[in-house]
């Protein structure tokens, strides 16, 4: 557990450094790893991270149904990590938000909490699905995406929020697959990706399977990009690009 849960750690610091090109390439010299957290500091796995800048950084995870245990929230102010009081049981497996003001965790059991920068408030449950992946645009445009991996249900679970509540969003057919992470450059244009390699593409009002024919026949758990035209999704040993008008399969080593 000790060493699961560093490598959660190492992979959060990761993903908070991943991102799209710069204009200027930094110096590697000035980058590098370092210990946030020794061994058994933390009783409880992460397994998300985001962030508004380098000295605003949350990260979220939770007991994973160990008893006793409550779900994770820590933040990062630029010098010193944190521990958020969110409260709950129930894990937290994503966060994203607009700004500091309006942070989203979601997770196990349909689980949602919002924390604007001072105070956690938990919305009522619209799914009994764990919920692995969200984003919002501003405090009035938030989505989230989940389901039951597996021979479990619900399955399909798309949420959006329009600063009042949580509404389920029916997809055009049923393709039985939770949905993992959800990506776009806004509500018009939305990826969302899942088991069996789905891929949902909001365009506008309306929404696009685009998996079909099959690029993959493995899981998608994660999708994000740089642009409208730039946009990658990968799992299992696929690593899909989006160029704007067709998906196609990277030949990786």
């Amino acid at each position: 557990m000790r060493h699961t849960r560093a490598m959660a750690v190492m992979l959060g610091a990761l993903l908070v450094a991943s991102g799209c090109p710069e204009e200027t390439e930094p110096d590697p010299e000035e980058f590098g790893w370092q210990v946030v957290f020794d061994d058994g500091e933390l009783d409880r796995a992460l397994l998300a991270v985001w962030g508004t800048s380098s000295k605003s950084v949350y990260a979220v995870g939770g007991p994973l149904g160990n008893a006793g245990l409550e779900a994770l929230a820590l933040h990062f102010d630029g010098k010193a990590w944190k521990e958020l009081p969110a409260g709950g049981a129930d894990s937290f497996w994503w966060v994203s938000g607009s700004s500091d003001a309006d942070v989203w965790m979601v997770g196990e059991a349909g689980r949602i909490t919002h924390y604007d920068g001072q105070s956690f408030t938990e919305h009522p449950r619209v799914t009994t699905a764990t919920l692995w992946g969200a984003i919002a645009f501003s405090p009035t445009d938030a989505w989230a995406v989940g389901g039951m991996p597996g021979s479990g249900t619900p399955k399909d679970v798309v949420l959006r929020y329009d600063g009042n509540a949580w509404t389920p969003v029916a997809l055009p057919e049923v393709t039985n697959a939770a949905l993992f992470k959800v990506w776009g450059t806004s509500s018009e244009d939305l990826f969302v990706v899942g088991e069996a390699g789905t891929i949902w593409h909001k365009r506008g009002a309306d929404w696009v399977r685009e998996n079909q024919p099959a690029i993959n026949g493995g899981n998608l758990t994660t999708v994000h990009g740089c642009a409208p035209n730039d946009v990658f999704a990968v799992g299992a040993r696929d690593v899909l690009h989006f160029d704007g008008n067709a998906w196609s399969k990277l030949q990786v080593g």
